[in-house]
């Protein structure tokens, strides 16, 4: 799955991070893109 959300990310031009909160819980990925990258 993070392999093919970086693959998107990056088609998009943004990037993907991992998150881990103050409990310690993880999500899978976080995908950061341009603004309107999506649509409008």
């Amino acid at each position: 799955m993070i392999r093919d959300l970086r693959v998107l990310a990056q088609a998009l031009d943004g990037e993907v991070f991992h998150y881990r909160d103050d409990y310690g819980v993880p999500a899978d990925g976080i995908a950061l893109v341009p603004v309107g990258a999506l649509g409008p």
